[in-house]
């Protein structure tokens, strides 16, 4: 498995589109600073086009999910990252980059080797677009179903993070504490960041290195990683340590 990239969420605050007719005089003016951008007007009707933080506000209005807790967890994604990264726990996700520099030796990016694992089954889910960051809840469910294992069974869970919001409500969905210790005990995206497009493969590397250190180095057997995508969408993964 290999994973790379670059996370920008910057965008230019004002576009203008492309002229609907030759020689229009039109000056159509965007705001596209966050969320959808050149919005379909059916799409906007039938569906809506929430942006990430409105369906964090949806998800916690919804599930009575309180700012204080939302504090708590990220401030437990940050703490628990920073120790995972002092601790070195990382470093098996870092493959080996070597940089010439103007003087002195090259820089190189220290590595280690991942642990393997199996992935044992995989389902996805659909939500209500207003509430996109729910989708891994019933996906979890479906995928634990059709393998025939329990949340109980699970030494480790990875869950996205797009908001505390998402996440508390996902957790207590599911009948999980708000501070479970199985969930990122490395610290989640609310500390590491969600890069676009790599976000899955993280998670699922980083339970790998978690399943391979756990009990003394004895390690840990099931794994879920789940994750919201997209307009109303969830994805559960299960990963077997061997």
């Amino acid at each position: 498995m290999l994973a790379g990239g670059v996370e920008s969420m910057s965008r230019a605050p004002f576009v203008m589109p492309k002229a609907e007719s030759a020689f229009s005089r039109a000056q159509v003016v965007h705001d596209t600073t966050l969320g959808w951008r050149f919005v379909n007007p059916r799409m906007e009707a039938r569906y809506g086009v929430d942006s990430m933080p409105e369906t964090a506000q949806h998800v916690a209005l919804e599930f009575g999910i309180e700012r204080p807790a939302q504090d708590r967890m990220a401030l437990r994604s940050q703490q628990r990252a920073l120790a995972a990264r002092q601790a070195g726990f990382f470093a098996a996700e870092i493959s080996p980059v070597t940089l010439p520099q103007k003087k002195g030796e090259p820089l190189t990016v220290s590595r280690d080797e991942h642990p393997r694992a199996r992935v044992l089954g995989m389902a996805t889910a659909g939500v209500e677009p207003r509430l996109m960051g729910m989708g891994p809840a019933p996906a979890t469910r479906e995928v634990l179903a059709g393998l025939g294992l329990q949340l109980s069974q699970m030494d480790v869970i990875e869950l996205n993070e797009a908001f505390a919001a998402q996440g508390l409500a996902v957790l207590r969905n599911l009948g999980l504490a708000d501070d479970d210790e199985r969930v990122n005990p490395n610290g989640g995206a609310i500390a590491l960041g969600h890069p676009l497009g790599a976000s899955g493969a993280r998670l699922v590397t980083t339970a790998m290195n978690q399943l391979q250190q756990m009990h003394g180095g004895r390690g840990g057997r099931y794994a879920l990683c789940t994750m919201c995508i997209g307009v109303g969408q969830g994805i559960a993964l299960v990963i077997e340590r061997v």
